[in-house]
């Protein structure tokens, strides 16, 4: 009895857990759908005993092979011992069936309420995935932004240190530029002192030469006294020559009867010679007597050798007498011309001195108008420091504003330190934030605003800039107008007046040419006669006269290449001198009215010209004077010989006349004197005209520059639009070059002393002309001390010489100097252009990104809020879940399931709703960024297209305050990535905040997960309480809580996502799927795991 009890329970509890494993454990079909899952449990109720019993009995077997490996799930082994008085307490077969299907109907009922159960935790997982999609694509869009945000960061960061780097080196090349110039400064104050110096000296060297030329009138007065007493001496030479050709026609005679006598005894002695040698040769006893004979015969000898010489001795003087007597006579014809000659001179310097008269005034006139030039100068630099004050005062404005927006920013950022500080504080208390979120709002939109006024003040700046600009730009483009009329008209007159000298200097060439030529051949006509008429002895003396002249001349020559070379290298520097003050108006030309100093500079060239055709025919006349005077001193020559020839007769035939001839040999010694003095000079002056030639030939090429030059400033004239810019650094400039104007006008002092210095040089020549007319009297001492006078005179030109040839070699050196810092000055230029276009690109870059970071900020701004609201949201819906769940805890009411539904219903709409309101925020919160970001685009460019015309116009006087600007752009820039890390702070707590909340939402869901089945387990322990009351104690023998509770720990695992791979191996033993079906399922549930955890993280 007792073993069939055993038996009808054992294939009892097999049924009851059958049931239970086969509702616990549905396939994926009964998951589908609520329809199929009924059905299912309807079938498998009313199967017969034995299917189910091979049903369990294969599903056991088949879930301890399968979790044999894994998991080994076996049944608990059942440690229930019926009791004894179950025996009495058994009826029949048909309690047992009667029991068995009560039991069977309690279990569909189960089943189906579990299937209800089981759907809607499905729907309830689904949502919790739902929901961590959602969460994951806002992580992800959350760490693609930050990432975004880190790598903007990034860049300008290293664009912020590129811009230091770059403005660090900009400021070392100024500091250098800096001290450049002032060393440049420091040079040129020292040159302008060595020239004050030098114009010192010179002053009073022209004192010397004041008091030289006052001594050399005196000498000139003198000297005409001593020409009226050497004329009436000239009248008596003349009665004396007429005595000596009476004289010299008698020696004649006497010579010729010498010379026959002579002749005759030179026969009578070769005759007795031949005599003797025969009588030596016929007659060589006779030795006694032709002894005696010969000494009788050599005295006789040497008494006609005697005569002989004395004869030839009167010879001689006679010849010279008869020289004399031919030479004397064109001496009368010769002072008539003399006369007329000294005439002629007197008429010529009258015209010379109308000449320096001239000169004197224009000289005049050319300093007026350089201390015009000057005043005009003076009002330029005027207006030019007036300018620069104004510039000076508006720099000063924009800086004092910049320093308040400094400050005002300053304390801005220290209070959005203290609201950072409080968002801190308040991030742990959710309730302040957003009263202190909204202070954030008002702090960002004062900023605004003072960012609003910072860009008036700048506008307005710019304005100020721009009118100063137009009126600079209105001013040089008239200077410019003005000073291409000057030009062009200063070409006509400049080609005009090269033309006529041009063919002056051809005529005056041709005519001087002609004139060489004939007083050329004149002299070696009188040259010949003379060396056919003199003797042998003459000659040697004439030879050595020659020589020591020759080397007069050489030394005289040395002379002349100095002065040749000093007047090249006066000629250079007028050349530099000329660079320098074309360079200089060049200069000025940009912000000075130079107009009435081109003319002025145009008169001051035709005066010039003027004077080198006036010394041209000075020079002319006086080539004239010297050729006569040669002509005069070739006679003058011829007559020393016949003089000295007279002197010897008449000393032999007139013993009073001797006294005399002594004087008339003291004054032929000085007028000797005096024509090497005339002949030195005229070698001199022809040597000067070849200068003056030669210098007449560089101002002709002067001139030519002087057209490559206006040919260079039309060129440059289009330079200068583009050269407007570099006013600040032209106005340093100005200074300089004003200097070097300065230094110019002194420098044409110099030329002028020069002039005046040349012009007492031809005084000089003329009285020295006027002193060889008048000079022919006694005057060695006279003549030795001006010797020594035109000595030192030569040293103080030599020394004057080499002191101009130092300062032209300063010159160059300062003229190279000047070149070079040209250049220098065109490359910075060119630099500062490079950096201002770096500069503009890098601050439209930085305005951009700093639009960019707004627009950011109001984004996050915006998801913010959008996340606060979703998070409140979710917040309600848990709480009113938490007190539904509380109620029906406290309730324990029987229609638990019911209201589980409803609210599971409930809460999937509401999530539908709320997740449909987030989509449709989220679409017109992108609508409405995309929309203010276009406008805020097309404000922008509208705005960048005007601040671009404008920095166009006022790019020339806002050079400083550019870089002002930069730096409080960078400044700027700074406090908005210091303001965009503080809200990227933000972002992260934020962040973390949401983080937070999702997770406690997913404790949350997985706390009320837990609480379902714990409801659905209490529910059935109360009505399975129930049916152990009604049917007996033997029905508690059936419902083994081992069992049971192992189940609900799978399901409890499977539901909270602990432990799903157990889940799906019982499901697949149940199913009998096989082992590739298996792996395949354990594989996803292991992938889906994987998943999550990822996720969570």
């Amino acid at each position: 009895m007792f073993k069939k009890l055993k038996d009808n329970i054992a294939t009892q509890v097999n049924k009851t857990n059958q049931t239970l494993f086969s509702s616990i454990l549905p396939t994926d079909s009964i998951l589908s759908t609520r329809d199929s899952n009924n059905r299912t449990s309807s079938i498998a109720s009313h199967d017969e005993h034995e299917n189910n019993r091979s049903r369990l009995d294969s599903a056991s077997s088949d879930i301890s092979q399968t979790t044999g490996s894994s998991t080994s799930y076996a049944s608990p082994p059942r440690q229930y011992v019926p009791p004894s008085d179950i025996e009495s307490e058994y009826g029949g077969d048909e309690s047992d069936h009667e029991t068995n299907n009560k039991m069977q109907k309690l279990l569909n009922i189960y089943k189906n309420k579990f299937s209800q159960l089981k759907h809607a935790y499905d729907e309830v997982e689904r949502e919790k995935e739902n929901l961590k999609n959602v969460l994951q694509q806002q992580q992800d869009t959350h760490i693609k932004h930050r990432e975004a945000l880190h790598k903007k960061m990034k860049q300008e960061l290293q664009a912020k240190e590129q811009t230091e780097s770059i403005y660090l080196k900009e400021i070392k090349v100024r500091d250098s530029k800096i001290e450049e110039f002032t060393q440049q400064l420091t040079e040129h104050e020292k040159f302008v002192q060595s020239l004050q110096e030098e114009i010192k000296l010179r002053d009073s060297k022209i004192q010397e030469f004041t008091q030289q030329f006052a001594e050399h009138e005196k000498l000139i007065q003198s000297l005409k006294g001593e020409n009226e007493t050497l004329r009436e001496q000239n009248t008596k030479r003349g009665t004396l020559l007429a005595e000596c050709k009476q004289k010299i026609d008698a020696h004649t005679e006497k010579r010729n009867d010498l010379v026959t006598e002579r002749d005759n005894l030179l026969q009578q002695l070769n005759e007795k010679q031949t005599i003797i040698e025969t009588m030596m040769k016929n007659q060589p006893a006779e030795d006694i007597s032709v002894e005696s004979l010969k000494t009788n015969e050599n005295v006789d000898v040497e008494r006609l050798q005697e005569q002989l010489e004395s004869t030839n001795i009167r010879v001689q003087q006679l010849e010279a007498n008869l020289e004399l007597a031919k030479q004397q006579q064109p001496i009368q014809s010769n002072s008539d011309e003399y006369q007329q000659k000294y005439e002629e001179l007197l008429i010529k310097f009258n015209e010379i001195s109308l000449n320096n008269e001239q000169i004197l005034n224009d000289k005049l006139t050319f300093e007026q108008s350089n201390k015009e030039f000057q005043e005009s100068l003076l009002k330029d630099k005027q207006q030019i420091e007036e300018l620069t004050t104004e510039i000076a005062i508006l720099k000063n404005s924009l800086s004092t504003e910049n320093e308040t927006h400094l400050r005002s920013y300053e304390a801005l950022t220290t209070e959005y330190k203290n609201l950072r500080n409080e968002l801190d504080q308040t991030a742990q208390e959710r309730t302040m934030y957003k009263d202190k979120y909204e202070n954030t709002d008002n702090a960002t939109d004062q900023i605004n605003t003072t960012l609003s006024k910072l860009e008036h003040d700048y506008k307005e700046s710019l304005e100020k800039c721009t009118q100063l600009t137009e009126k600079l730009n209105t001013q040089h483009q008239e200077h410019l107008e003005e000073l291409a009329k000057l030009n062009n008209q200063q070409q006509i007159e400049l080609n005009n007046k090269l033309k006529e000298l041009q063919e002056e200097n051809n005529r005056i060439i041709l005519e001087k040419d002609n004139q060489h030529k004939k007083s050329i051949e004149i002299l070696k006509m009188e040259i010949v006669n003379t060396e056919k008429e003199q003797n042998s002895e003459h000659e040697n003396e004439f030879q050595n006269e020659i020589k020591r002249l020759q080397e007069e001349i050489t030394n005289l020559s040395l002379q002349i290449n100095q002065y040749k070379e000093e007047l090249e290298e006066k000629s250079s520097q007028i050349k530099e001198f000329e660079k320098l003050n074309k360079e200089s108006t060049l200069s000025q030309i940009e912000l000075i009215d130079e107009c009435n100093s081109l003319k002025e500079q145009n008169k001051q060239l035709t005066i010039l010209q003027q004077e080198l055709d006036e010394k041209k025919m000075y020079i002319q006349s006086i080539e004239h004077q010297l050729e006569e005077k040669q002509n005069d001193s070739t006679t003058i020559e011829q007559l020393k010989a016949t003089i000295k020839k007279h002197e010897q007769n008449i000393e032999t035939n007139q013993v009073n006349n001797q006294h005399l001839l002594e004087q008339k040999d003291k004054e032929i010694d000085t007028l000797k004197q005096n024509l090497s003095n005339q002949q030195s000079l005229y070698d001199s002056l022809t040597k000067e005209k070849q200068q003056i030639v030669e210098d007449l030939n560089k101002q002709k090429l002067i001139i030519n520059e002087i057209d490559n030059i206006q040919q260079q400033l039309i060129s440059q004239q289009s330079q200068l639009n583009e050269k407007d810019e570099q006013l600040s650094i032209l106005k340093t400039k100005l200074d300089e070059q004003q200097d070097y104007n300065e230094k110019y006008s002194e420098l044409e002092i110099k030329l002028n002393n020069i002039l005046s210095e040349k012009a007492i040089l031809e005084n000089e020549l003329d009285s020295t002309c006027i002193q060889i007319q008048t000079t022919q009297s006694a005057l060695n001492e006279k003549t030795n001390v001006n010797m020594k006078q035109t000595e030192e005179k030569i040293k103080e030109l030599e020394t004057q010489c080499d002191s101009y040839q130092n300062e032209i070699e300063t010159l160059k050196s300062e003229i190279v100097s000047l070149v070079n810092i040209n250049e220098e000055n065109t490359r910075r230029i060119d630099e500062f252009d490079d950096e201002k276009f770096n500069f503009e690109q890098e601050i439209i870059e930085k305005s951009r990104q700093i639009t960019e970071s707004n627009e950011k900020i109001e984004e996050l701004e915006s998801n913010l809020k959008q996340a606060q609201e979703t998070g409140a949201k979710l917040r309600k819906a848990l709480q009113k879940m938490k007190d539904s769940i509380t109620n029906k805890e406290q309730t324990n009411n029987p229609d638990t399931e019911i209201q589980l539904q409803k609210v599971t219903d409930e809460y999937e709409q509401r999530l539908k709703e709320q997740e449909k309101e987030y989509n449709t925020k989220l679409k017109l919160m992108a609508k409405e960024m995309n929309v203010q970001i276009e406008d805020k685009e097309q404000t922008y460019n509208r705005q960048l297209n005007e601040y671009m015309q404008r920095s166009r116009k006022n790019e020339n006087d806002l050079i400083h305050t550019s870089e002002q600007q930069v730096t409080s752009a960078e400044e700027r820039a700074l406090n908005a990535e210091r303001e965009m890390s503080k809200l990227r702070e933000q972002l992260k707590e934020k962040q973390l905040e949401h983080y937070r909340t999702a997770q406690d939402l997913q404790n949350q869901i997985q706390k009320l997960t837990r609480q379902t089945p714990e409801t659905i387990n209490d529910a059935t322990q109360t009505s399975m309480e129930d049916l152990h009351q009604s049917n007996g104690d033997q029905h508690l023998l059936i419902f083994e809580p081992t069992e049971v509770d192992y189940l609900k720990q799978i399901v409890l695992a499977y539901m909270t996502g602990t432990d799903r791979i157990t889940m799906a191996k019982v499901i697949c033993a149940v199913l009998r799927y096989t082992d590739n079906e298996t792996s395949l399922v354990i594989e996803q549930e292991k992938l889906r795991q994987s998943r999550w955890l990822n996720s969570t993280r």
